[in-house]
């Protein structure tokens, strides 16, 4: 893989990764620095600074090993159409959780509370993305380039795709069943609605491209962890 040659042929979207990760690091730097609180309860003790320039280099990386490939991109001239697709469907999900939270009542600490959200949700699904979708993807991939050819390629790439969409949802449905709070059939709904989430992106990612991807769950944030997550405090609890 030439690092030199890849940035040459689409510095575009080398620039656009830098700026997210220049925004990305700031934001996090930050909020640590203010509260350690927020950081604390997701990746502990880690110094989520030296967390997030490794996982900024490692998802250069992959995403320039999927560029080689000719498999992603991290950023297309069409993301303003993606933004068509995108603000609906991550509106409509977002609408339905919180449906979900006036009938189920989610605990009190779920989201982490505002100002503190506007800087710590942007961060924390950027790690998401990388973590559960991005790692295991080039993994997978890697494991299966053998088997791809020319005409079956895009029939690999989707199923692998399918797959990597239960990482993020199955590790939130170990977490829901070692709960005392969630019942399995509370789980299992929250667990398929994580599962339509992944597929949704995943699919943004292989039409569009990696920033698609990453502002779909921005979407979805802002209307569940952020507007939601303040309002529902004074409206449930």
């Amino acid at each position: 893989m030439n690092l030199e040659k890849l940035y040459k042929n689409n510095p575009i979207q080398y620039q656009i990764y830098g700026l997210l990760s220049i925004g990305i690091l700031g934001i996090t730097t930050i909020l640590y620095l203010t509260d350690k609180e927020p950081y604390h309860r997701f990746i502990g003790n880690l110094n989520p600074i030296v967390v997030f320039i490794l996982l900024i280099l490692a998802g250069f990386l992959a995403l320039s090993y999927l560029i080689s490939q000719q498999w992603f991109s991290i950023y297309k001239q069409t993301v303003k159409k993606a933004f068509k697709t995108i603000l609906p469907i991550a509106g409509f999900i977002g609408i339905i959780v919180i449906i979900l939270d006036l009938m189920i009542r989610f605990p009190a600490d779920t989201n982490i509370l505002f100002p503190n959200s506007l800087l710590f949700y942007p961060s924390i699904a950027f790690l998401v993305e990388i973590i559960f979708h991005i790692f295991p993807l080039i993994i997978l991939l890697g494991i299966l380039k053998p088997l791809i050819k020319p005409g079956n390629r895009n029939r690999i790439i989707w199923i692998s795709l399918m797959l990597i969409a239960f990482v993020e949802s199955g590790y939130h449905l170990v977490y829901m069943l070692g709960s005392d709070f969630f019942t399995d059939g509370i789980a299992t709904i929250i667990f398929s609605h994580i599962l339509i989430i992944n597929i949704v992106q995943l699919a943004i990612f292989k039409k569009y491209d990696f920033i698609s991807m990453y502002s779909f769950r921005l979407v979805y944030y802002a209307i569940w962890h952020i507007g939601w997550g303040y309002l529902r405090l004074s409206i449930l609890f």
